[in-house]
């Protein structure tokens, strides 16, 4: 097993590989005959652009080559967007802990947030290699629910329920 060092491409490319060997004789290079392939990933959307400050929002990532590298070191992460301020404290990186992975997708959980008006970045990790989405995701309120109505029913169900409160979109 080997790393190949990072290498700073603008397009997809592919090329042979030249290993070097460092022995006490001396350094030995062996290039292959086979053609390695450099492959740039890329985020093309998010669904959905929000999620309740408590997490647990299931993410759809669609992009390309979402899969390239080590499956076991990919993470997504939200990271909060620094404008012309400082970053703040209780909107910190928040893992999305992935479920599925593919080459043109990716379904994670997010994280929770510290705050309700977190507006993050998603972006991919491979391999401490990290691509990010152009568009933002908002940490919004949680539900709340403020009265029930009928608050006894029967265990035979049927009977209709009317929940009122607040921020019943966010999730």
């Amino acid at each position: 097993v080997c790393n190949i060092d990072t290498i700073s491409i603008t397009t997809e490319d592919s090329s042979s590989i030249s290993i070097i060997v460092s022995t006490s004789s001396g350094d030995k290079t062996a290039t292959s005959n086979e053609q390695f392939m450099f492959l740039l990933s890329s985020i093309d959307s998010f669904f959905p652009t929000f999620g309740p400050r408590s997490g647990s929002t299931q993410v759809m990532i669609t992009g390309n080559n979402l899969d390239i590298g080590n499956t076991e070191q990919t993470r997504v992460i939200m990271r909060e967007i620094i404008n012309r301020r400082k970053k703040r404290q209780n909107c910190p990186d928040t893992e999305c802990s992935i479920m599925s992975i593919n080459t043109t997708y990716i379904t994670c959980y997010s994280g929770s947030a510290g705050s309700d008006d977190c507006l993050m970045i998603v972006a991919v990790e491979v391999n401490n290699n990290a691509f990010n989405s152009s568009s933002i995701f908002t940490y919004k309120p949680d539900p709340t629910f403020t009265d029930l109505d009928p608050e006894i029913t029967i265990p035979a169900g049927g009977i209709k329920l009317t929940f009122t409160g607040s921020n019943f979109d966010v999730v």
